[in-house]
């Protein structure tokens, strides 16, 4: 049996390493995205010119580079065996590591808030501490809320071979979501309280 010349020279099998890494990029840079739009986002909605360039621009890179790290390291799980788990459950891991991720980037911003406000870095009083709660949580509530949607439409796109480009498309909306409410959940307990 002879074999030809091209087929010597034409690999077996594709590069499976080149077109994961394509892969893993994509997943980096789509979550890079979202979270550094989120990030600069959401505090501009809820807090408003309150805030500092400074703090803005913190949690805007700390968004991005921790959105592009937990793209690149759920690609492969997400795309993989966990993606034939039901959704659901999906969703609810989602949930918490989007929350853990918030949390992370909230306390970059109240950090930074604290250095702009009295040149120190970290909480030093009960105020200090209101402060990194309130970051904290706000944006622990809203990315976990997000990645448990947009995690799970991501990776299921991705694993149908759909353009994953109006996912994030849409997850640049959701902090004016997340606004709307807000001044509907203040507007609802307004009401009651003038029963």
């Amino acid at each position: 049996m002879s074999t030809t010349i091209e087929e010597t020279l034409t690999p077996s099998t594709p590069a499976a390493p080149a077109a994961d890494k394509g892969q893993r990029t994509r997943w980096a840079r789509d979550f890079a995205i979202v979270g550094a739009s989120s990030s600069f986002l959401a505090p501009c909605l809820i807090v408003g010119g309150a805030l500092g360039p400074a703090t803005l621009i913190a949690t805007t890179l700390a968004g991005g580079a921790t959105g592009a790290a937990l793209g690149a390291l759920l690609r492969r799980p997400l795309a993989g065996a966990l993606g034939a788990t039901p959704w659901p459950l999906i969703a609810l891991l989602m949930l918490a590591i989007g929350a853990a991720w918030g949390a992370v980037v909230g306390a970059v911003g109240a950090t930074v808030l604290g250095a702009d406000a009295g040149g120190y870095i970290g909480p030093r009083s009960s105020i200090d501490l209101a402060v990194y709660t309130y970051f904290m949580g706000y944006a622990a509530i809203a990315a976990a809320l997000q990645l448990a949607w947009f995690g799970v439409a991501y990776a299921r796109a991705d694993r149908a071979g759909v353009a994953t480009w109006p996912l994030v498309v849409a997850a640049l909306g959701t902090p004016f979501l997340g606004w709307a409410g807000l001044h509907v959940l203040s507007l609802g307990l307004s009401t009651l309280r003038a029963l």
